[in-house]
């Protein structure tokens, strides 16, 4: 019965070294990715090193834009310059509410110029 515990923990020890997710080679990984919603790309870059690297990297704003295009009713404008698009889909899709004291009513606003959606107190205390 030892023996059969022995090999049972050192093949879980194997298997658990080596990832098919990380070995997946990056063009479809890519692809594969082109047809996940923004929201589970967010979630991927949380996963590993490796994924978040390369879903962040400004080479593969392909990835999210094709998602955000594909899969989101808005916004179908382009990031405004110098806005990757991850940042631009957390702005108008993946946030909701005031960025500064979390209300969710109609006042809220995009100021482009800060990056930033906030209600109209929290912009006047937080600007000037």
């Amino acid at each position: 019965m030892d023996n059969y515990k022995d090999n049972y923990n050192e093949a879980m020890g194997s298997m658990t070294s080596y990832s098919i997710a990380t070995d997946i080679p990056l063009e479809i990984f890519a692809n594969i990715c082109k047809y996940l919603p923004p929201s589970i790309l967010f979630k991927l870059t949380s996963v590993c090193k490796q994924y978040r690297k390369y879903l962040i990297s400004l080479e593969n704003q392909d990835i999210w834009r094709t998602s955000r295009l594909g899969l989101l009713s808005y916004p179908k404008l382009p990031p405004p310059p110098g806005m990757t698009e991850q940042d631009y889909i957390k702005l108008t899709a993946a946030e909701s509410g005031c960025r500064f004291c979390g209300t969710r009513k109609s006042e809220i606003k995009f100021y482009w110029m800060f990056r930033v959606r906030c209600c109209n107190k929290c912009y006047k205390f937080n600007i000037g």
